[in-house]
């Protein structure tokens, strides 16, 4: 008999073996405190990210599928306009900043807010345009029509190759309340410590900038030293302070953080240093290790796109490196307005004690 047809490149379905190398990713501070850890919770780990990697594809599908409508609308309808279909939407995310600080929400929240980020500065045809309106879960994304045709193209390439981009993972890793439960018990929340590594990240944001049009590389990379020195007082003053007989340092998901910040060269973003403060509002790592989860699955995707254009796969720092430099290419204004007003009501001090 004739062999069966190869499954035609567009048709090829989730590929779980990504999941191999995130899960590599997360063992190590999952095993770190060992009175938490048993393969049975292992287990449940590998369960959790495996899981998400699946709800991802899914949501990812739904979203090419709105993206791809709603361009397919604008096409029919040059002049088209968002009309009332916003007013029908309520926004996918909300920040506010008053005396009492930023008001987050939830995990599942905050990585929502990091899936409906847009490119800061649309280019190419259709940039300046009315933008798209695409529904997802309820919530309205608003796109520029260059932009919105930049991520269904970049979808359509993950889905390609059995791919799920890692915000669209974060998502849905985000909302698995059996990963953040058991990556929270693994490293017990030190409120003082948790406020220490936000103040230092927004120190960082603020000194270095954190992509090519605030600063160069060696700012970044002196911002994120201060950052780090300033990590070290602020931690031996706590030790000082609470007169505790071990030092104190980071845990392994914020030590992760850190480290992830300084090997991507583009510093502590806004968005990286609201994470820290929902750390900090939740008393819990569980949205670092999230983070930390789907950018290790970025690193993977891109180093599976090389590998499928025959082309040699960077190092591993490279590659985080450019999914850095990717993602600080998104507008995050709203989250540095939040966080200006915050240091004008406070002073950036203050997040210690947030």
């Amino acid at each position: 008999a004739a062999p069966a047809p190869a499954t035609p490149a567009s048709e090829r379905g989730l590929d779980l073996s990504v999941s191999e190398g995130v899960l590599a990713e997360l063992r190590a501070p999952f095993e770190a405190n060992a009175s938490q850890f048993s393969e049975s919770t292992w287990s449940e780990a590998v369960a959790s990210v495996e899981a998400a990697l699946a709800a991802g594809w899914e949501a990812q599908a739904e979203e090419r599928a709105e993206l791809r409508a709603a361009i397919e609308a604008r096409k029919s309808d040059p002049a088209g306009g968002a009309g009332d279909e916003v007013a029908t939407l309520k926004r996918g995310w909300e920040l506010a900043a008053n005396e009492s600080g930023i008001t987050l929400g939830t995990t599942a929240d905050l990585f929502g807010i990091l899936a409906s980020l847009t490119p800061e500065e649309p280019q190419g045809e259709g940039a300046g345009s009315t933008p798209l309106v695409v529904a997802l879960d309820g919530s309205a994304l608003m796109l520029d029509p260059a932009a919105a045709a930049a991520r269904l193209t970049s979808l359509d390439e993950h889905a390609r190759l059995g791919l799920v981009e890692y915000r669209v993972f974060a998502r849905a890793l985000a909302r698995d309340r059996s990963f953040c439960a058991l990556a929270a018990a693994s490293e017990p929340a030190d409120i003082g410590v948790l406020g220490a590594a936000t103040a230092a990240a927004f120190t960082g944001s603020v000194m270095g900038g954190w992509r090519d049009g605030d600063a160069g590389v060696l700012e970044r990379r002196e911002a994120i030293d201060l950052a780090e020195s300033e990590l070290d007082s602020a931690l031996g003053e706590i030790a000082e302070a609470e007169q505790r007989s071990e030092p104190v340092a980071l845990g392994p998901w914020l030590k992760r953080y850190f480290a992830l910040a300084r090997r991507s060269e583009c510093g502590f973003s806004p968005f990286m240093v609201l994470l820290l403060l929902q750390c900090v509002e939740s008393q819990s790592v569980e949205a670092a290790s999230v983070y930390i989860a789907s950018r290790a699955l970025g690193r993977l995707n891109l180093a599976r796109q090389a590998e499928e254009r025959a082309l040699g796969v960077p190092a591993a720092i490279e590659l985080d490196r450019r999914v850095a430099r990717s993602e600080a290419q998104l507008a995050q204004s709203e989250i540095t307005s939040a966080m200006s007003l915050l240091t004008l009501l406070f002073g950036a001090g203050t997040l210690l004690s947030l």
